[in-house]
């Protein structure tokens, strides 16, 4: 994002034990590095923030990060267009919204 000179990013999180880390580092001084990097990273961007959010939020992007996993997709789902199901998975998530 930052070599794409991105502004203004909302990075959404939803897990609980990654809030609170980052939230006392010192808490967790295993983690301690990867959390500076992390403040660091979101930091750098101009304007961006680290929001933790709901699974609920942001379905969709839970539902990527379980397929990156499970199936073990190490490619940018946007260099290959995604998964046949995540077009209509999002168009009906739009649709509900509305």
């Amino acid at each position: 994002m930052k070599d794409l000179k991105f502004k203004n990013v909302m990075i959404e999180f939803s897990s609980t034990e990654a809030a609170g880390a980052l939230t006392n580092p010192l808490d967790h001084p295993c983690t301690y590095q990867v959390c500076y990097d992390i403040l660091r990273a979101v930091h750098s961007l101009v304007g961006s923030r680290l929001l933790m959010v709901p699974v609920s939020s942001n379905v969709a992007a839970y539902e990527i990060a379980c397929s990156v996993i499970r199936d073990h997709r190490h490619q940018s789902y946007v260099a290959r267009s995604g998964p046949q199901w995540l077009s209509s998975f999002l168009l009906m998530e739009a649709t509900r919204d509305n």
